[in-house]
């Protein structure tokens, strides 16, 4: 698939379709709606060939065609082409311009004005654009893991609040690898820096961040720093599952944190959904924190709807777990799913957190 438009805020995007058969159609077809699920795209629009259209059961293709996200349209039907020389733009806005690469169709370029909201934006869309490319799932998430925790490095520590910078991340999928180069013209800063994380003087300590950086030198990939004519490069090769920096109110993402229920045995339980960033760190702490004034011993957070963590999030759960733990209480993670999973794995934290089952068994 190659990414022709996408809107600013994520919202929606048009993808062309260069599949040759009934399988790979569907394939295609498939993961889109997996991108919808994933990144809440609320509207997509696939131009595929009318061979590959044709391939399709009509049932099939009936089913998909009443899809209220995603619209199949044959490439004869509509007048959007990209041009075979130059860059093609993608998505143009004061703050953000995203363009495919014109040397190929498996490269894309996107910069973005250093600001609050740059790590989310940049970061779902370096997801999606995984997607496109045709890397499998948990490569997104680690894409969008990695870019996520290293612009909020970037936008809080390198630029100092600057925001007339702006910061440039080229996603490639060249040769069947997918590779991240991150450049930014900010202080000399070098990521790849390794520094050992110690659970019990993180814990003591009280600090609530810096776990980032911690995080993505612990994910199975190469990464590479320099510093060039006054720019930081990062370059970023193997991305693997990820799986910090604090969000300002600005920022795009959506986390809810539900009402807190009563159960039998004097369990309470909160259901969340959505992004677990800083911003959605302050208000799950909130509630948490108003639970064990009402001394509640056991408090159970449904995470079966949570779709991302962030380090500043993990920070956060470090916290309230432990301040469960000093007051004689037990703080329950349920229904983790195995992308936030392998988030808390970077940092071995599977056994300090209670993750368990839908039915309550410790997993």
């Amino acid at each position: 698939m190659i990414l022709e438009k996408m809107e600013y805020d994520l919202g929606g995007m048009i993808v062309r379709s260069d599949a040759r058969s009934y399988r790979e159609t569907l394939e295609e077809i498939i993961s889109l709606l997996m991108v919808s699920a994933e990144f809440g795209l609320r509207k997509m629009r696939m131009i595929a060939s009318i061979r590959g259209r044709d391939e399709i059961d009509v049932s099939i293709r009936d089913s998909f065609e009443e899809n209220p996200i995603l619209d199949i349209v044959d490439s004869g039907s509509v007048s959007l082409h990209l041009e075979k020389t130059g860059d093609q733009d993608i998505c143009r806005h004061p703050d953000l311009v995203v363009t495919l690469d014109g040397e190929g169709e498996r490269r894309y370029r996107i910069e973005a004005r250093s600001s609050a909201t740059c790590p989310g934006i940049v970061s779902r869309l370096a997801g999606i654009l995984a997607c496109v490319l045709g890397f499998p799932g948990y490569m997104s998430f680690g894409t969008r893991f990695f870019v996520f925790e290293l612009l909020n490095n970037i936008v809080e520590h390198g630029a100092g609040g600057f925001e007339d910078g702006w910061i440039t991340v080229v996603v490639d999928g060249c040769n069947d690898t997918l590779t991240l180069t991150v450049r930014d013209p900010f202080r000399e800063f070098n990521p790849t820096t390794k520094r050992e994380f110690d659970l019990a003087k993180y814990i003591e300590s009280g600090m609530t961040r810096g776990l980032g950086l911690m995080m993505i030198h612990k994910m199975d990939h190469r990464m590479s720093y320099a510093r060039r004519d006054c720019y930081n490069e990062t370059v970023i090769s193997r991305i693997s599952p990820g799986g910090q920096g604090m969000e300002k109110e600005e920022s795009m993402s959506t986390f809810i944190v539900g009402k807190p229920q009563k159960k039998d045995g004097g369990v309470h339980e909160v259901s969340l959904s959505g992004e677990l960033d800083a911003k959605g760190a302050l208000t799950l702490e909130q509630t948490v924190s108003s639970l064990m004034d009402m001394k509640a011993m056991r408090v159970v957070l449904d995470f079966s709807s949570v779709t991302f963590v962030s380090s500043a999030g993990v920070g956060m759960l470090l916290g309230l777990v432990s301040s469960m733990k000093r007051a004689g209480g037990e703080l329950v993670f349920k229904e983790v799913s195995q992308k936030v999973r392998s988030v808390f794995s970077l940092l071995n934290l599977e056994d300090y957190f209670n993750l368990t089952d839908a039915a309550g068994r410790r997993t």
